[in-house]
């Protein structure tokens, strides 16, 4: 039995063997599978790579010292990447860095595409300026159809800029300073100037018709005169405004001509183009404010002769009944007749320039009202022409020496008598009167 056992624990012992001879064979030609694998991969890459030093052999046969600069220098700039690679990883990472530049790439074609827009927009708006544009620069559309609308060209606006700022902006600026200084110490200068003496020939006028007014009696018992007053635009109207603007705009400091640029452009822009573009933009405006007889209002006043105390004041002529309105504007007329050609009370041996007509002025008036003009004339000496119907003859007859009497015959033809105011009397039946 012992010896049983004995060949038994051996028969174990060779079993355990075998199965752990068999496990290391299994392991081996596991191993041997793995390997001829790995040898194959091996090969194959061996293939690639050899495919590869073939393919890159004629361009490594033609790199100049230059592109192994170039290639020096890329592999600088991505040594981060290109750091780690090595022949087990180079394909890998070669695709990798691919990719990565590819979409590299797409995001500057992307940002490219995108400015690439704007700058055809701004070409259309250099091209294609607003009306109010070519209203104000009239040459541009010429200056500028020569440029191309291709963005490709963009770098020929660049050149284009660069010429004005550097030749053409110095020569511009130049004119345009030159231009701001006449157009304010000389044009608007002399505009304010001319339309001052227009204010001071106004109150010349004003003083020379108020002391020929004062020599014409106005009514009588008791006697009164006339004077005409004025005074300037209250605050808030147009007239008031305009007169600020026009003197915001003349230059106020005493160095002017020492200015700056920029101070004398931002004050034409502030000040003097707005007052032009307000008298261009507007022809009624512009004809109100610059008559500067629109800058006053004006006023006649009633005195009495005795003690030149105020009776009433004429404003508003609407107010005023129909012999009122004539009898005033007859006075302030003659008054102005006299005034104009030089003529005095005593004036009779004057050189100066005395026929007036009066036409049908006496149809709607009393006979008082109409005599007061004819006195107003004689006073003045005027030789008159007065055309009237002849109901009204008998208003002018003591005023006048010869009558032409217009008939119509038939009423188709006309006839003209030609007679003295002693003839026409004579034949109406009427007594002589004494004539002028």
């Amino acid at each position: 039995m012992e010896q049983l056992r004995q060949s038994n624990e051996a028969l174990d012992a060779l079993k355990s063997q075998l199965l752990r001879l068999q496990q290391l064979r299994a392991e081996a030609e596991f191993s041997k599978t793995s390997l001829i694998q790995e040898e194959t991969k091996l090969q194959v890459r061996k293939e690639q790579y050899d495919q590869d030093i073939a393919a890159l052999g004629p361009i490594l046969e033609t790199l100049t010292e230059e592109d192994k600069d170039r290639l020096l220098s890329f592999q600088q700039q991505y040594h981060t990447i290109l750091g780690p690679v090595n022949l087990h990883n180079l394909h890998n990472a070669y695709e990798a860095f691919k990719q990565s530049r590819e979409e590299a790439k797409e995001r500057i074609q992307e940002s490219l595409s995108k400015r690439e827009k704007n700058v055809i927009q701004q070409i259309g708006k250099i091209k294609r300026p607003t009306p109010e544009t070519l209203t104000r620069f009239p040459d541009w559309n010429g200056d500028t159809q020569q440029l191309p609308d291709d963005p490709a060209y963009a770098a020929e606006y660049v050149e284009w800029l660069d010429k004005l700022s550097t030749e053409n902006l110095p020569k511009y600026k130049k004119d345009f300073e030159d231009f701001i200084n006449i157009t304010i110490t000389h044009k608007i200068a002399g505009l304010k100037e001319a339309l001052d003496k227009w204010e001071r020939d106004i109150d010349a006028s004003v003083k020379r018709l108020n002391e020929s007014l004062a020599a014409i009696n106005f009514n009588r018992l008791p006697d009164t005169y006339i004077q005409l007053g004025k005074r300037v635009q209250g605050a808030g109207s147009e007239i008031r405004e305009f007169r600020q603007k026009l003197l915001e705009a003349l230059p106020q400091a005493a160095n002017w001509g020492q200015e700056s640029f920029e101070d004398k452009a931002l004050h034409f822009t502030q000040k003097v183009q707005p007052l032009i573009d307000d008298l261009d933009k507007d022809e009624s405006y512009r004809k109100k404010v610059l008559d500067v007889r629109n800058w006053f209002e004006f006023w006649a006043d009633e005195r009495y002769r005795g003690n030149n105390e105020l009776k009433k004041t004429y404003k508003q002529m609407g107010q005023l009944s129909g012999g009122e309105k004539a009898q005033l504007t007859y006075t302030i007329l003659c008054s102005a007749i006299a005034y104009q050609f030089g003529i005095t009370r005593e004036g009779k041996n004057s050189r100066s320039l005395r026929f007036i007509a009066v036409d049908e002025s006496f149809s709607n008036q009393d006979e008082e009202k109409a005599t007061y003009l004819m006195e107003l004339c004689r006073e003045l000496h005027l030789q008159l022409l007065v055309v009237t119907p002849a109901d009204k003859i008998q208003i002018v007859q003591d005023f006048i020496a010869h009558v032409h009497l217009v008939q119509r015959v038939n009423h188709r033809n006309s006839t003209l008598y030609n007679m003295t105011i002693k003839e026409l009397q004579d034949k109406i039946g009427q007594p002589p009167a004494s004539s002028n």
